[in-house]
């Protein structure tokens, strides 16, 4: 059993937005945003004197977010 580990990790973000228009008083519109991240793990071994690296491990982590929907003008 491993206790939980926290890391901090470099992350690349971006989106994209667009609004479309329909005329009068209602538009469309839909959002994507992407997120990806790739912390390091090291795993240890707590034998004997103390606690030991036993393997690094990189997690990649990505998450793809698409939303929309359609709006009123008032």
């Amino acid at each position: 059993v491993v206790k939980e580990d926290w890391k901090w990790a470099p992350v690349f973000q971006g989106g994209l937005d667009l609004r479309f228009n329909t005329g009068g008083n209602v538009f469309i519109f839909t959002n994507a945003d992407y997120m990806w991240m790739q912390p390091e793990f090291k795993l240890l071994s707590s034998s004997g004197e103390g606690a030991t690296v036993v393997d690094r491990i990189h997690q990649t982590i990505a998450v793809t977010n698409i939303t929309g929907g359609v709006g009123i003008k008032f």
